[in-house]
């Protein structure tokens, strides 16, 4: 049995800001990459780790675009539902998505239920997008001969820190012997007890920071209860400095650095007054930080005063 893992397209129809190359073209041209190896290597199915769309309501052309590309495929094609696929974490709400019209359309299949090929003794089960991080990760006892695979869109990483909510493997109880991973698009392999944990990263690049990464597939077989697991990249996915603006992403690091050192010149200023947007205009002149600075800083106050309302 042979499969092909593939996660976090995040498909949308505009280019994001840093991006200066054709995004459509560029995607469809991966989408190719995708069905070349699925067709080389002979695959059984695809299965996508979750976020297929960037957003829940992508346009109507982007979808026709996909549903056009499905049907080259002549292989079943299985998801994992992530949370840009969700609203508040509602699987139920999938149906009113854009992948909800690929999966109703037929060109691809929610994993409701275990995936199972008896002749091969393999058994794959999804976890979907959801707060329980450590939930649904065992199998039922009728499988302990079965090859194990979970299909896992959540925030899974062997780390200690992040400046969010995470998990890491060793506080998920599994009895799976591979577990592929979404949501965190940065690619990882990992091993706890039995269980190998493997993230190929995202294929998309929609931000600065994933210039350098190189979007790939894992192609996983399995013969004789055992798996081997090939990471290949997309040959058609360009050099970063191809696909974003350079001198937009040096000039983005220099305001960072802007906003951090006068953030950092704020902490022995007490705030006894109401006009906090006057406060930082007063005290941007005085220390002469330049306007497009003072704008950011002042939009993300505006934004936080809506935040309490």
């Amino acid at each position: 049995m042979k499969l092909l893992f593939y996660s976090d397209t995040h498909y949308k129809d505009h280019a994001p800001k840093g991006r200066i190359d054709n995004v459509m073209e560029s995607q469809f041209d991966e989408l190719r990459d995708i069905l070349e190896i699925s067709r080389e290597h002979e695959v059984d199915c695809l299965i996508h780790g979750g976020d297929f769309f960037d957003n829940r309501k992508p346009s109507h052309q982007l979808v026709v675009h996909l549903l056009d590309w499905f049907k080259l495929l002549d292989k079943p094609v299985y998801t994992a539902i992530g949370n840009h696929d969700l609203l508040g974490y509602n699987l139920d709400s999938v149906k009113n998505s854009g992948l909800g019209v690929l999966i109703e359309s037929g060109a691809v299949d929610k994993i409701n239920s275990d995936l199972v090929w008896e002749s091969d003794k393999v058994i794959i089960k999804a976890v979907h997008s959801t707060l329980a991080f450590e939930t649904q990760y065992m199998f039922d006892e009728r499988y302990k001969d079965y090859l194990k695979i979970v299909i896992s869109h959540n925030y899974v990483i062997p780390t200690e820190t992040m400046p969010y909510g995470f998990i890491h493997p060793r506080d998920i109880q599994t009895d799976a012997d591979l577990v592929l991973c979404g949501h965190y698009h940065t690619p990882f392999d990992h091993v706890e007890g039995k269980t190998r944990w493997i993230n190929p990263g995202a294929i998309s690049r929609w931000s600065t920071t994933d210039r350098d990464k190189v979007p790939q597939v894992l192609l996983v077989e399995v013969k004789d209860g055992k798996y081997t697991v090939t990471h290949i990249p997309l040959k058609s996915s360009r050099p970063g400095h191809e696909i974003f603006d350079v001198e937009l992403i040096e000039a983005n690091k220099t305001h960072d650095k802007d906003i951090a050192e006068f953030a950092r010149s704020l902490e022995s200023v007490s705030f006894q007054a109401v006009d906090i947007e006057g406060m930082i205009k007063q005290l941007g002149a005085e220390q002469q930080i330049e306007q497009p600075i003072l704008d950011i800083i002042l939009d993300k106050i505006t934004e936080a005063k809506e935040v309490l309302k």
